[in-house]
C-alpha cells in the first residue's frame, strides 16, 4: 500500500461523507442506510491502508537502524589531547566524535598550549 492510495480512498471517504449529510435531509432511510455503510467500508478500508503503512514505517526505521550500526566510524589516534583521523587534515575534537559522532576540527589556543574545540568549546591541553 502507497500513500497515494490512502489518500485517495481517504478523500473518497470524505466526499461521500459530505453526501450522507447532503442525503440525509431528502433521502429514504434505506438509501441513507445504504451510503453510510458505504462510508464505514471506505473507511475501514483507509484504516487498514493505515495499518500497513505503518507497519512498513516501523520496518524501514529498524533497516534503517540495522545500516546505521553497520557503518563503522574511522578509527582515530590521539595527538596533542585530540583525535588525528588518517586521510582528513588537521586534530579534532574527542569529546564531540565520542558524545555525537561527529568530527570538529579544534583550534590552537592560549599560546598553544590547548586545542579548543569551535563547537563544544572543550579545551585539550597539548602535553
Amino acid at each position: 500500500m502507497d500513500v497515494a492510495t490512502l489518500f485517495s480512498t481517504i478523500s473518497l471517504a470524505a466526499s461521500n461523507a459530505k453526501k450522507v449529510l447532503e442525503a440525509s435531509k431528502t433521502l429514504a432511510n434505506a438509501e441513507l442506510k445504504q451510503l453510510i455503510a458505504e462510508l464505514a467500508m471506505q473507511l475501514a478500508d483507509a484504516k487498514l491502508q493505515l495499518a500497513e503503512l505503518r507497519h512498513e514505517l516501523v520496518r524501514l526505521q529498524e533497516a534503517n537502524m540495522n545500516l546505521t550500526a553497520k557503518v563503522e566510524k574511522p578509527k582515530p589516534t590521539m595527538q596533542w589531547g585530540c583525535y588525528k583521523f588518517d586521510g582528513h587534515p588537521g586534530l579534532y575534537c574527542p569529546k564531540c566524535f565520542e558524545q555525537e559522532g561527529k568530527m570538529h576540527r579544534t583550534a590552537r589556543a592560549m599560546n598553544g598550549h590547548f586545542y579548543r574545540c569551535s563547537v563544544c568549546g572543550a579545551m585539550h591541553p597539548t602535553h
